[in-house]
Parts: structure tokens; sequence; C-alpha cells
């Protein structure tokens, strides 16, 4: 019940849902990299899946040849050839 009002407060101010709500904020380029911010941590990392925790449930990425480029605590940069992404 207060989470829905926190959601309809956010969108009838046009507040920015990643900052109020904790979403995570994904930036794709193309097939070859993936931006994840506001993240909670990475849970799993192979070359072929990655799972990392977000406020509200679980990130997942498959592909092939997937490597962190950039692991920080603000955001993180995987490349590879990414075939998926997925939310749990």
């Amino acid at each position: 019940m207060v989470w829905e009002s926190k959601r309809t407060a956010v969108s009838a101010l046009g507040l920015p849902r990643d900052v109020i709500l904790g979403d995570a904020l994904i930036s794709l380029v193309g097939s070859c990299q993936v931006n994840i911010e506001n993240y909670r941590g990475l849970l799993f990392y192979t070359d072929t899946l990655v799972r990392i925790r977000a406020r509200n449930g679980q990130i997942v990425i498959r592909g092939e040849a997937l490597c962190i480029e950039r692991y920080t605590a603000e955001e993180m940069m995987l490349t590879g050839r990414i075939h998926a992404l997925e939310f749990c």
C-alpha cells in the first residue's frame, strides 16, 4: 500500500524513479555493452551468465565472453556478446 503511494507520488510529481524508488538504471549499447547503475551487488559471474542484486529483485544477463570492465559502488559496465537481459 505504501509502496503504491510512493510510485503514484513519483509519477505525479515527475520525479526520477531511479533516485526516489531506488530502481536500477540500465543502458544497453548495442548488443556488446551494458551499463548498470543503482544496483546492490554482484551475486554470480561467469563468462556466460551474470546475476546482479537490485532493490526490487535480480538482473540477469546472458551471453558469451561476458567481462566486467568496470565495477564500482555506483556503476558496473559489462562487455561481451549480450543475448538476453532478464528481471527476476
